[in-house]
């Protein structure tokens, strides 16, 4: 079987948006899906604070899990743009992020020096 980031880039090939898009616009629609994984884990508090059955909420979470694909397919076509690997990026992020330092505030990691 074919790499699902090839079966993806290949797809986007084929629906034209590698040759008629660019990378600014692919970030747009990375954003619209960022959005739209935000909404569905919204849904997924929102269901867990009124304590909405089990099953509702695992539903949720497979809607949320589909976001993050749809996401990451984003990500994918836009590495593809920018002529590089996803697997080179998260290599680089990884050596970015191994030495910073920093504490969690408000549940977010705050690096020092921000």
């Amino acid at each position: 079987m074919q790499d699902v980031e090839q079966l993806i880039v290949e797809w986007a090939r084929d629906k034209g948006i590698l040759e008629q898009s660019n990378p600014r616009k692919q970030l747009q629609k990375t954003k619209e899906e960022a959005n739209e994984l935000e909404t569905e884990l919204i849904r997924i508090s929102t269901l867990e604070l009124t304590f909405a059955p089990p099953e509702q909420i695992a539903a949720a979470k497979e809607c949320a899990r589909m976001e993050l694909g749809d996401l990451f397919v984003t990500c994918i076509i836009l590495a593809e743009m920018l002529q590089t690997k996803p697997s080179t990026v998260q290599c680089m992020a990884y050596h970015k992020i191994s030495q910073r330092t920093g504490s969690i505030i408000n549940g977010l990691f705050e690096k020092d020096g921000d």
